[in-house]
């Protein structure tokens, strides 16, 4: 990461024991979350209240990207770099991560990362109803949600927050878009090595159980005593904090996607093996 983005950028992202290890700091680290970095999202540096707190209360939560790497060196990081060869490997969600992954992917390609979403992918896949907020989509649509997203009673006001989260969550879309993402993804239609995505899921870290994470990709796959009648297939794809999904079940070969808008993470996977089991019976 440190040989693509500037000095400025990554000095002192990643300080254990008064060294900065932000230089061992890899692509593959990014994506799988096995950096070790601090969540600017979730957490928060003494003294402050995190993004995530204060939209769930309601407020705006905009973080430019210089207020997250501010954030992030004023926080601890939750543990180093994890060996690459490394059998088992330490892993934590950090929305860092990603935020880094689009400073990447932005000084590689020279572009705004809207920009290279839209290029990439959106207008290839005829995604015509999706675009970066606050971005209109190809299509005409507004870029403003049809839909409010809830916590408990309270209507959440995420407008500056998702104009800064080009790279991890500020994307506006719709159902038969997702589904059309995935359908790509799965098929390999999307790579130009049709395998891309099968490797992105080989090898996985736990995260939290039962979910593990591979490269930019969450694995669901239950123990057998949580569903001891039917045996729940894996799924692959991602999730996140307004409780809308995206994944492919290999097994069952079928693309889902959903979305439930509420502050909720863990709804789509009570939901989503009723979902697989209505779907292995029914074939």
């Amino acid at each position: 990461m440190a040989d693509v983005l500037p000095n400025e950028v990554t000095a002192g992202l990643h300080v254990i024991d008064g060294v900065d290890r932000t230089g061992e700091i890899t692509v593959e680290h990014l994506l799988s979350h096995t950096s070790g970095l601090a969540d600017y999202y979730e957490g928060a540096p003494p003294g402050e209240r995190s993004a995530q707190a204060r939209l769930l209360a309601g407020e705006d939560a905009p973080m430019p990207f210089d207020e997250v790497l501010r954030t992030v060196r004023a926080m601890k990081p939750h543990f180093p770099p994890q060996p690459a060869d490394s059998a088992k490997r330490k892993a934590k969600y950090s929305d860092t991560n990603y935020q880094l992954l689009g400073a990447v992917l932005e000084k590689v390609a020279e572009q705004p990362l809207p920009e290279l979403f839209d290029q990439m992918i959106f207008a290839p896949l005829g995604m015509d109803a999706t675009s970066s907020y606050p971005h209109p989509p190809r299509g005409g649509r507004s870029p403003e949600p049809d839909a409010s997203v809830w916590a408990k009673d309270i209507v959440l006001n995420p407008s500056g927050a998702l104009t800064f989260q080009k790279a991890d969550g500020g994307i506006i879309s719709t159902v038969a878009d997702q589904l059309r993402f995935m359908q790509a993804l799965a098929t390999g239609e999307l790579f130009e090595d049709a395998g891309t995505f099968r490797r992105m899921g080989e090898r996985t870290n736990r995260i939290f159980f039962p979910i593990e994470y591979g490269l930019g990709v969450m694995r669901y796959a239950p123990a057998r005593w949580m569903s001891p009648m039917f045996p729940i297939p894996p799924i692959v794809g991602h999730t996140g904090s307004t409780a809308t999904w995206a994944f492919h079940c290999p097994d069952l070969e079928i693309v889902l996607a959903g979305a439930f808008d509420v502050a909720q993470p863990p709804l789509p996977f009570r939901f989503l093996p009723r979902v697989l089991r209505a779907v292995a019976t029914a074939s």
